[in-house]
């Protein structure tokens, strides 16, 4: 224990193992607290951020540790291998010319269906289920909308 700098918490009572109660202080900058998050990260099976500073914190305790910890991982050869590279957002094309053209409204149309839904109904006492489906038309270039409820067909209705 010496030359060794352990932190106390509140842990002075518990059943734990000694290292655990006292964890030993690292210095963030110091060369062997580096190896020592790499090792800990090997541990955990390069499982990320989360897993490496609880395996940590069983032994030792390290001032600024999510920030050290991170920037550790960061440079992880493996982590980067699999991870690969962050998503890259396309950039957006140009709106269409009939978004901007002056005129009537629904003069550009786009058709959506949206179902089914059960619609209950009662006619003389009687209820009765029948399956409709929801048509959204959206205007091209003003985005009003109007819906619209159309019954559903069975495929009896066309033979």
């Amino acid at each position: 224990m010496n030359g060794i700098l352990r932190c106390k918490g509140r842990l002075c009572n518990s059943p734990l193992h000694e290292t655990a109660k006292f964890p030993s202080w690292l210095a963030c900058e110091h060369h062997m607290t580096k190896l020592i998050i790499r090792d800990c990260h090997h541990k955990v099976m390069h499982n990320g951020v989360r897993e490496t500073p609880t395996e940590l914190r069983s032994r030792f305790w390290l001032t600024k540790g999510g920030q050290v910890i991170r920037k550790q991982i960061y440079n992880c050869v493996v982590c980067r291998r699999y991870e690969g590279r962050s998503y890259k957002v396309e950039p957006s094309s140009d709106m269409p010319e009939f978004r901007f053209k002056e005129g009537y409204s629904f003069s550009s149309t786009g058709v959506d269906f949206a179902g089914p839904l059960f619609v209950k109904t009662v006619f003389r006492r009687e209820i009765q289920v029948s399956k409709v489906y929801i048509c959204l038309f959206t205007c091209g270039s003003t985005k009003a909308i109007h819906i619209e409820v159309t019954p559903s067909f069975t495929t009896q209705a066309f033979i």
